[in-house]
């Protein structure tokens, strides 16, 4: 390692901090009170008084341990009672953040459900973006997804991979070829 400047004030500077550390630790100090020489007692009661919460815990509540916790909030829940009429839940996201919900999905009704249908939606639902070769490793970007030949998307097994297309297969064999947009076709 080359001690430049910066290198040698960065060591000096921890150099130091080691020392003062050591010199804290092992110095011995009469007016210091350590572990073995403290004591403690009990002070004067606050001079203003905190206010408790006073909530009434049911009846039935009365045992050696007191009464729960749950019960402290129910008694606290019963004397709110229109704090609890909607509670919000603080930890669930909002509604536009979730995903269609299955039945909703399944309440619209499709065109066909054949294979067929399946393959002509694909190059819609994922379109080819981006194809990467490199001596033997070929990589496709599909939907956002990088992806290698044999690995599936959306139930689709990606064959091959070319210089500017690939091809994927579904189940049951029906073959579809997504190519790269043409790079001249400017909007």
């Amino acid at each position: 390692m080359k001690l430049n400047r910066r290198n040698t004030v960065m060591i000096g500077l921890c150099v130091a901090g080691l020392a003062v550390f050591i010199y804290d630790r092992v110095r011995p100090d009469p007016d210091l009170i350590g572990p073995e020489t403290a004591s403690a007692s009990v002070g004067s009661p606050p001079a203003v008084p905190v206010p408790a919460l006073q909530v009434a815990a049911p009846a039935d509540a009365t045992r050696a341990g007191g009464p729960k916790i749950a019960e402290h909030l129910a008694a606290v829940a019963s004397r709110y009672p229109e704090a609890g009429s909607n509670p919000r839940d603080a930890f669930r996201v909002p509604d536009s953040w979730l995903p269609a919900s299955p039945q909703a999905a399944a309440a619209q009704p499709l065109a066909e459900d054949s294979e067929q249908a399946r393959a002509d939606a694909f190059p819609r639902k994922h379109p080819l973006q981006a194809v990467m070769v490199s001596g033997s490793a070929r990589q496709a970007v599909i939907g956002g997804q990088c992806l290698v030949v044999g690995q599936r998307l959306d139930g689709f097994v990606l064959l091959s991979i070319g210089e500017l297309s690939v091809i994927l297969a579904s189940p049951g064999g029906t073959r579809v070829t997504l190519a790269m947009p043409d790079a001249r076709k400017a909007p």
